[in-house]
Order: structure tokens, then C-alpha cells, then sequence
């Protein structure tokens, strides 16, 4: 089979590919527009999440265009990364945001039950302050 090179720039991403190279980006070019959807970088906030920047995070809630309950392409959200961390301060934050305990992230799985069947104290006594559970 004969390989085809070309120089392709697309969203900020450019240079010289395979057309097999290319197949294989574009699901990632895909991912990376859909995280700034309407003007707002989801994944620039999960980045400050996973950083534990509280200030940035708090500023960047703010925004009109903020969708605490918003799932990336593989169907974590913003609380996965607290999850990941067992960060208190940062499941406070997110759950005065609004986002839902019972959204159903990857495993299929709420939040809320991923916080059940956690090891962490903290994020159970925020999951019974926001919720009444």
C-alpha cells in the first residue's frame, strides 16, 4: 500500500503525517475541540483540578459557560479527579458548584457511589452535607 504524507493544521495542531498517523489523531482532535466547547476549556479546569489550584479552579466556576456536570469523551468528570487524589477541598468546591451526585461517570458508576465505596472520611461527610444521605 502506498503511504500519502501531508501537511495538515488543525486547531493549532500542525505538521506531516501518514494518512494511518492521521487516522489515528483525529479522535484526539475530535476530544480536543469538544473539551472547549462554547469558549470554555474543560480540560484546562480538570488540569487545574488534578493541580489542585483552588484559586484558578474557583475563577474559571464562575464562568456562564461552567457545566459542572460535563463528561468527557471517556466519560469521567471533573469529580474523577478528586477522586483520584482524595482532595477534601477541591470535592467542597466542586459540589457547591452544583455538580450532581448522581450523575453516572465511567464504570457506570454515580458519584455518589464512588464516594460510598471510598476509602475517604472527608468525601463522605461532604457527600451527607450536600445531599442529606
Amino acid at each position: 500500500m502506498k503511504k500519502f504524507f501531508f501537511i495538515a493544521c488543525m486547531t493549532g495542531l500542525c505538521g506531516l503525517w501518514t494518512v494511518e498517523t492521521q487516522a489515528n489523531l483525529v479522535p484526539a482532535i475530535k476530544t480536543a475541540v469538544a473539551t472547549q466547547a462554547h469558549g470554555f476549556d474543560h480540560q484546562k479546569l480538570m488540569d487545574e483540578i488534578m493541580a489542585n489550584n483552588q484559586t484558578a479552579v474557583r475563577e474559571m466556576i464562575k464562568s456562564k459557560d461552567y457545566d459542572p456536570n460535563y463528561l468527557f469523551s471517556d466519560g469521567k468528570s471533573y469529580f474523577d479527579g478528586v477522586m483520584t487524589f482524595d482532595n477534601c477541598e477541591m470535592a467542597a468546591i466542586l459540589l457547591a458548584s452544583g455538580i450532581s451526585t448522581n450523575l453516572k461517570t465511567s464504570g457506570n458508576q454515580t458519584i455518589a457511589e464512588k464516594i460510598t465505596r471510598s476509602d475517604s472520611l472527608c468525601l463522605k461527610k461532604l457527600l451527607t452535607k450536600y445531599t442529606g444521605k
